[in-house]
């Protein structure tokens, strides 16, 4: 696992409140973590952009926009 020139969080409180960027859990790898707010503002850009990629590149984006739709907080 190559990282250079990379910046992590490691979180050692859980009760912190996590920002959007690279976070590493414990000795896991490092991965990607969005914020509900910053997710549903992801979501827009990729659906705009669905309509002017290939059918296969398409696809990929609606199964992402629908992973980040998924974050929203319903009451």
């Amino acid at each position: 696992m190559t990282n250079e020139g990379a910046s992590f969080r490691k979180l050692a409180d859980p009760l912190v409140r996590v920002e959007t960027g690279v976070v590493v859990f414990g000795p896991d790898w490092p991965g990607v973590y969005i914020r509900g707010d910053d997710a549903l503002h992801f979501k827009l850009a990729v659906g705009a952009a669905i309509g002017y990629v290939p059918r296969d590149t398409a696809d990929q984006l609606r199964e992402l926009r629908r992973l980040l739709e998924s974050c929203r907080a319903v009451p």
